[in-house]
C-alpha cells in the first residue's frame, strides 16, 4: 500500500479538499503536517516547509478561481448588455 507522504498528497489528491474549497484547505494545514510529522517522525523544520510549499500551491489555485470568477461576471455583463440591446 503507498501511503500518503506530504500535506499536498493528503489535501489535494487524497481528500481533494484543495479543489472543493483552496483557503479553508490552507488553514488546516499546519493540523495536517503536525499530524502527518507524528506518524512519520517528522520534525518542527519539515512541518513548516511542508505548510509554506502547500499554502504556496493552494494561493495560485485560490488566484485561478478568483480570476475564473472575475470573468465569469464579465461575461454574464455583455451577455446582459447584448440582450438589452437586442431587445
Amino acid at each position: 500500500m503507498e501511503w500518503a507522504r506530504t500535506v499536498e498528497d493528503v489535501l489535494a489528491r487524497r481528500t481533494r479538499a484543495l479543489l472543493l474549497d483552496a483557503r479553508a484547505s490552507m488553514e488546516i494545514a499546519p493540523r495536517v503536517a503536525e499530524l502527518m510529522a507524528g506518524e512519520l517522525g517528522r520534525d518542527q523544520a519539515w512541518q513548516q516547509a511542508q505548510v509554506n510549499h502547500y499554502c504556496e500551491l493552494a494561493e495560485g489555485i485560490f488566484r485561478t478561481e478568483s480570476f475564473r470568477g472575475e470573468v465569469i461576471e464579465q461575461r454574464m455583463g455583455l451577455l446582459q448588455r447584448q440582450n438589452a440591446i437586442g431587445k
